[in-house]
């Protein structure tokens, strides 16, 4: 049996309905072909992670649609640009995961209903979206480690937000009144840590793509990255 978790937050990029604060300026094909190679780049750090540490299992939490929707319209995105093994890759994980519906009235309840059907059976877990370049196999390996010596590790954003909470034991007070999506999000939770007494660590700072100026000044961005070949092919914007 798997002795941690990680799991995966997404929705199905469908046109229209995600990364939708990078309109107008990319329009709607490309904003979710966008988030579709992002998603595909988490994907591809997660079966390197799979290499590193095999007895982790790997889960995705989809807030829409089934897993062969997932998999039609991310194939659908990716093709005109991903390399063939890439694809291969990508498909055989989706193929290999659990598959959760996302379940909670926000995002917060939804992350903590996803820990704690982990975290109730003393399984350590970790989640995160897939709009974080940074999330690597490398940086995600650190971040098992963090968790194996904390028992709630955080990784802050640029926007005062985290794109990666991991836990040991059921922490409801973490996801107490928040604003969440407001730049209010990491400082809100950070003093929720402390108010409840919870150890928390935080981990290196990485850069969330929300808006076309996050597109332009993000650092991290691999260069062998599917969103490095996807925004190679358009215009400057």
């Amino acid at each position: 049996m798997p002795n941690k978790a990680l799991l995966i937050f997404t929705k199905i990029p469908y046109l229209g309905t995600v990364k939708s604060r990078l309109l107008p300026t990319y329009s709607r094909k490309e904003a979710a072909t966008i988030y579709a190679a992002m998603l595909a780049d988490t994907l591809l750090a997660a079966a390197d992670l799979s290499v590193i540490l095999p007895t982790i299992a790997i889960e995705i939490y989809l807030a829409n649609g089934s897993r062969q929707e997932l998999q039609k319209q991310l194939l659908l995105r990716l093709n005109p640009f991903c390399p063939q093994g890439k694809k291969q890759r990508i498909s055989s994980l989706l193929n290999q995961v659990q598959y959760h519906h996302q379940k909670g009235e926000d995002i917060g309840e939804r992350m903590y209903q996803a820990l704690y059907n982990h975290n109730i059976d003393k399984q350590p877990a970790i989640l995160i979206g897939c709009d974080c370049p940074g999330l690597t196999a490398q940086y995600l390996q650190q971040a098992f480690i963090a968790l194996d010596k904390h028992p709630t590790i955080l990784t802050p954003t640029l926007d005062n937000g985290y794109c990666l909470i991991g836990s040991r034991s059921v922490i409801p007070e973490l996801f107490s009144n928040i604003a969440w999506s407001t730049d209010t999000v990491l400082p809100d939770t950070i003093q929720n840590a402390q108010k409840a007494a919870i150890d928390l660590f935080l981990l290196p700072q990485l850069h969330d793509i929300d808006t076309p100026l996050d597109l332009a000044t993000a650092t991290d961005i691999s260069d062998d990255s599917l969103l490095a070949r996807y925004l190679t092919t358009l215009p400057v914007k």
